[in-house]
């Protein structure tokens, strides 16, 4: 005679999930915290621990800080002209706004399709980031068209504004070459933008440097983590002492949103050239822009 179970009766447990679910929530609170670090604006809250700073050196914070001081004294002078020099700080309209956007967009759409032909020439340790950027250019256009809303002030800027372009003395910054770029024409280098074009360039450099450096090290692929790190308090200090100094002018969006979204886009605007600039001048160092617009990609995302 054989025996079948049919039922079994337990004792009620009392739950709001199981271990899959509790797993999956934390592991999105954890993608959650990571994320929202990678917002640019959230390097304001970060303070750099005891350990960060002796491994960066007090003097180099010092001298951060002080950059982002002079970079914001340089865009409070550029912001007080008059009509006759060209100089006022001016609302930015619906009109403008589309038109940067335009100019964005079909710029990204240049870089694409010279990076989509190129993609064969690259060294195959650089390919598989490359293509996987390019996967991504729908989602990276995407990101632009939020400017079309954000109302912001603009002004005549830099232009060219990167670690390059700043002398250092040994203990203070003087801030050179205000021509702007020097492969655009002189209508567009005459142009008013916000002053985070500015700001971004100089983050830019920044990632720059670290990554230079990193990759000039032999043995370079355990320390990616510590690049990033540097590079996140690097850009803290500099954006906390930028942002203190402009905290009275009409200059930057006193909306933190929209002061973190205009940062991003002019962000991804920079990396994304600056990968044109590299295919067509160091194909090799094409990695490091790529890498930060897959970065602020991440940013993007987060927000």
């Amino acid at each position: 005679k054989r025996v079948f179970i049919i039922g079994l009766l337990t004792d009620f447990i009392e739950s709001s999930s199981d271990a899959w679910l509790l797993c999956c929530r934390e592991v999105s609170k954890y993608y959650n915290s990571i994320i929202r670090i990678y917002n640019p604006l959230y390097l304001l809250e970060r303070h750099v621990p005891a350990y960060i700073a002796t491994l960066i050196g007090d003097f180099f914070l010092r001298m951060l800080s002080l950059l982002g001081k002079r970079t914001a004294e340089m865009h409070l002078l550029l912001s007080k002209g008059d009509e006759e020099d060209g100089f006022t700080l001016e609302p930015s309209t619906k009109e403008y706004r589309s038109l940067l956007l335009r100019m964005m967009l079909n710029h990204a759409e240049d870089v694409f399709s010279l990076l989509s032909h190129n993609i064969d020439r690259l060294h195959i340790s650089i390919r598989d980031d490359a293509i996987s950027l390019l996967a991504l250019r729908d989602e990276i256009k995407a990101c632009y068209r939020p400017i079309e809303n954000i109302e912001f002030m603009k002004m005549r800027i830099h232009g060219d504004y990167h670690l390059g372009q700043v002398l250092f003395t040994g203990d203070d910054f003087v801030i050179i070459d205000f021509e702007g770029e020097p492969i655009k024409p002189l209508s567009l280098r005459r142009m008013k933008y916000s002053p985070f074009v500015d700001v971004a360039g100089m983050l830019r450099s920044l990632h720059y440097a670290a990554y230079t450096v990193l990759y000039s090290k032999r043995e370079y692929r355990g320390l990616e983590a510590a690049a990033e790190r540097w590079y996140d308090y690097a850009c803290s200090l500099f954006l906390k002492s930028y942002i203190k100094t402009m905290s009275d002018s009409a200059c930057i969006p006193e909306n933190r949103d929209d002061m973190s979204h205009l940062l991003k886009i002019f962000l991804l605007d920079k990396a994304v050239y600056e990968i044109g600039y590299e295919l067509n001048n160091r194909p090799d160092w094409v990695l490091i822009p790529i890498k930060g617009v897959l970065r602020i990609i991440q940013e993007f995302k987060g927000s």
